[in-house]
């Protein structure tokens, strides 16, 4: 799928919409919010 070409990136578009309708949503934690801000790279 090319998603350069107009009609495919509409398709595509809609089919992303549809599946998140089928997705709870959910809060990210304060500390999990934290963990994902930092730099996690194992030092060695």
């Amino acid at each position: 799928m090319n998603l350069e070409v107009p009609s495919c990136h509409e398709a595509f578009k809609r089919h992303c919409d549809k599946t998140l309708q089928n997705f709870p949503q959910h809060e990210i934690s304060q500390k999990l919010e934290n963990d994902l801000t930092k730099n996690n790279t194992p030092s060695n």
